[in-house]
């Protein structure tokens, strides 16, 4: 086998140096950002100890964006039974332009005219369900219908919007982005950042995905985003049997405490005793709700991080309710979560 080195010139007087061979446990791993990974053997695998917090791949390419779309000024999610409304108060004679994008950007309803004395409603239907951005006059509110029925959008003088966070994003099944939780850099840090799957796992959206046994995604080289057989591996490893680490869609085992993070500063409750080292810390996720909007959830309370098979994505999720490890298929469509990297096993 050829050893590699690199050459160190001081003045005239040159050195070759043999870079160190990679020991798991011991070695760190750098990003492209220059973020460092502490790494942990368990049983016959290597683990990162922290989740991903880089914002670009490992060849140099931005991992996403931080909006879905250019409408920055959003101020409110609101939903009613049956039909959304949206109420805005316009003085007498006020010139009003309303557009209704979808989340793609493309115009569904457009509308130019002046209000009257008195109440004034402009009456539209846009449905089907789903997500779109109301923009009045330069001013952009997002309306979210629901599963059955179209959305009816009124403005009028009735009443106006509560301020709701300006940087909210939506996330639909095609969307490219990342987060720190409560956008603070330094949560980043912490806990890593906050994926889509299409960001985490660097795929191109597919209703039909099939996707490879490895996948790289955000992890640096020699790494990949763990599938589903490798985080059951490390289930069952940790003590799990084998017939409840099959189990879907719901905490299996008992064992979550064996990979949380010991002591109270990253867990509200139900701490662990990070018997292996995985040092898994309450990370929250992001997720778009039809009836809470989009924001930061659960921050200390839960961590889930992104996995799949061949055919689906997939996740596993620790929580301070609950003994066990989650596993599902990925169901919302709407969600950012964590990712933590094991090393492939034919990495030199």
């Amino acid at each position: 086998m050829k050893k590699l080195f690199v050459t160190v010139c001081l003045g005239i007087a040159c050195l070759q140096v043999f870079p160190q061979p990679f020991t798991c446990g011991t070695s760190t791993v750098t990003d492209i950002d220059g973020n460092v990974y502490h790494t942990v053997q368990i049983g016959n695998q290597c683990w990162m100890k922290e989740n991903m917090n880089t914002t670009r791949y490992a060849d140099g390419q931005a991992v996403g964006i931080r909006k879905t779309n250019s409408l920055s000024d959003v101020q409110e999610y609101i939903n009613y039974p049956g039909i959304l409304r949206l109420r805005l108060f316009f003085p007498a004679s006020t010139a009003l332009h309303v557009n209704i994008y979808d989340m793609k950007g493309m115009v569904q309803y457009h509308a130019d005219r002046v209000c009257r004395t008195g109440r004034d409603i402009l009456n539209c239907t846009i449905g089907p369900s789903g997500m779109y951005v109301v923009e009045v006059n330069g001013s952009a509110f997002r309306a979210i219908g629901d599963e059955r029925n179209t959305m009816g959008i009124s403005l009028s003088e009735d009443a106006a919007l509560s301020q709701h966070k300006s940087d909210s994003v939506v996330i639909t099944d095609t969307s490219r982005n990342y987060f720190d939780y409560d956008d603070d850099p330094s949560n980043g840090v912490q806990y890593g950042k906050l994926y889509t799957y299409l960001s985490a796992l660097n795929v191109e959206y597919s209703n039909n995905p099939q996707f490879p046994s490895v996948l790289q995604g955000i992890c640096p080289n020699g790494w990949h985003v763990p599938n589903d057989s490798d985080w059951m591996e490390l289930e069952i490893f940790a003590g799990m049997s084998p017939g409840q680490a099959k189990d879907m869609f719901r905490f299996r085992g008992t064992i979550d405490y064996k990979l949380k993070i010991a002591g109270p500063e990253f867990w509200y409750f139900g701490q662990g005793t990070d018997d292996f080292g995985f040092a898994a810390k309450g990370s929250g996720w992001y997720n778009c709700d039809v009836k809470l909007g989009c924001s930061f959830y659960f921050i200390k309370n839960r961590c889930t991080w992104w996995t799949y098979n061949e055919n689906y994505v997939m996740e596993r999720q620790l929580s301070d309710w609950n003994v066990g490890v989650w596993r599902s298929y990925y169901v919302s469509d709407a969600s950012a979560f964590s990712v933590r990297c094991v090393r492939n096993k034919d990495a030199p």
